[in-house]
């Protein structure tokens, strides 16, 4: 079925194809159903991708602002449990990682020290890529262990 360019509109942008096909497919899981624009000219020469504005995920008109919202969510898609229906979709649900200090959901990941991983493979010939990584909340600068 092709639709008339008009009633397309562009809802994200992305610099290779992959990343594009990803969030076509969580927009087409929930009911939206989007194309992908220049993903082949991009796919077979990557070095043109910002000459022509990247790959483009197109969605009808009237369904733009949900596939914003649910692009815009990060975490796995959520569905209105009453209604399943993906316009009334979800993204009040809280995230599995908030700040004990603030409640924030804005936290990161802290990397694992370059020195103890060099170390590491120096003594031991293999990194100790097993240690726990700490977390950090950027508002309030708390910082804790990712078991506690």
């Amino acid at each position: 079925m092709t639709l008339p360019p008009d009633k397309l509109k562009i809802v994200a942008r992305f610099l290779t194809a992959p990343k594009a096909h990803l969030a076509r497919n969580r927009l087409e899981q929930e009911g939206i159903q989007a194309f992908l624009d220049s993903e082949h000219h991009i796919t077979m020469d990557w070095m043109i991708s910002n000459a022509l504005g990247g790959v483009k995920l197109l969605v009808r008109s009237r369904d733009l602002e949900i596939a914003e919202k649910i692009l815009s969510h990060k975490g796995p898609p959520v569905r209105n449990e009453d209604t399943g229906d993906p316009t009334k979709f979800d993204v009040s649900r809280e995230s599995e990682l908030m700040c004990p200090n603030c409640n924030s959901q804005q936290v990161q990941h802290q990397p694992i020290g370059r020195k103890l991983v060099f170390i590491s493979i120096l003594l031991l010939g293999f990194p100790l890529l097993f240690i726990k990584r700490s977390l950090a909340c950027p508002d309030c600068g708390h910082r804790w262990s990712a078991g506690k």
